[in-house]
């Protein structure tokens, strides 16, 4: 196995909330399906723009948005509205393992 460096051991196990978007293998979800990834720098923040761009235009493009306690499986989350209609999002857990990031 790779060796760890001294910073990322120092990581090791810390839990922390992530878009699914930057976790996941993009082949590995239905939920992908057809869509292209910007070619980006791993790690650029404009990842998380394109993800949330992604997630904007499947809200838009709905006749109406979920009801109060519908869910809709997002590439940034799972997207929910609440009683007053406004769009909430829950992230996926991540945990520093072996030098990375990786889903929980």
């Amino acid at each position: 196995s790779a060796e760890v460096n001294a910073v990322d051991r120092d990581l090791e196990g810390l839990q922390l909330v992530e878009m699914p978007w930057l976790l996941d293998d993009p082949d590995s979800r239905p939920l992908y399906a057809g869509l292209r990834r910007a070619r980006l720098e791993p790690g650029a923040n404009l990842s998380r723009l394109h993800a949330l761009g992604v997630d904007a235009f499947r809200l838009a493009w709905t006749e109406t948005l979920p009801g109060p306690w519908s869910l809709v499986r997002g590439v940034t989350g799972t997207l929910s509205t609440n009683a007053r209609r406004q769009i909430e999002r829950e992230l996926q857990v991540a945990e520093f393992d072996r030098g990375g990031l990786r889903p929980r």
